[in-house]
């Protein structure tokens, strides 16, 4: 009579695991601004779009890495949630290169002016059901899952609405401020009492064209 083969409980158990097939679990997301050597920021305070490949930031309120470090801006500074129920978001990385040079342009402003910079970002991006909540339009350039725009307040009282005349004018100039911002991609331009509305996406219908591209202009002062 053959002896029938004894294996353990605990054995039979950990073999049984063993031969489960292997669960691919994705890598939390990166910004990829981490992957930036210091080289790279030397001569400039921001990345260009050939050195960040990936077609999306993510941006999260935990994340303390350097977006423009010549500004001390890190990653969460620009997460924006004001009352919506957004944890986190990404950006358009042509935004985030657009942020960088308004970000330049103003503090070459503060300069050569007495106008004090205390700019503040009022929004990003923001889920449907909160954009709808406070009648933003249903094609914002602010929704959910990739923002395409940012608007700003500059500064307080004079100061802001110096900040704002001045980008106005440059705009309906088409002067070599505009073309710093049309060339990083800036194909919309909200004015408000409170700031200004920068965006990046493309449009293909429009009464304003500049280098045979269209762009929006839009005064609600």
């Amino acid at each position: 009579m053959r002896k029938r083969l004894y294996i353990p409980r605990i054995l039979f158990i950990f073999l049984f695991f063993l031969s489960l097939p292997s669960c691919n679990v994705k890598p939390a997301q990166q910004n990829h601004y981490q992957v930036c050597t210091d080289e790279m920021w030397e001569e400039k305070a921001f990345c260009t779009l050939e050195e960040c490949q990936e077609e999306k930031i993510w941006i999260s309120p935990n994340d303390s890495t350097l977006i423009f470090p010549k500004f001390g801006i890190e990653n969460r500074d620009l997460f924006v949630q004001n009352r919506d129920r957004l944890k986190g978001y990404f950006l358009n990385p042509k935004l985030v290169n657009l942020i960088g040079e308004v970000l330049t342009i103003c503090h070459e402003i503060q300069t050569q002016t007495d106008k004090k910079l205390n700019l503040r970002f009022n929004s990003l991006v923001r889920s449907v059901a909160y954009n709808r909540r406070i009648g933003g339009a249903a094609n914002s350039e602010h929704l959910e899952p990739v923002g395409h725009a940012v608007d700003i307040r500059f500064s307080d009282g004079k100061a802001n609405r110096y900040f704002i005349q001045y980008f106005y004018k440059s705009v309906f100039k088409k002067d070599s401020t505009f073309q710093r911002l049309f060339e990083k991609g800036c194909r919309s331009f909200g004015f408000y009492s409170w700031g200004i509305h920068f965006g990046v996406r493309k449009r293909k219908r429009g009464s304003r064209t500049f280098n045979d591209e269209v762009y929006a202009i839009w005064d609600k002062r």
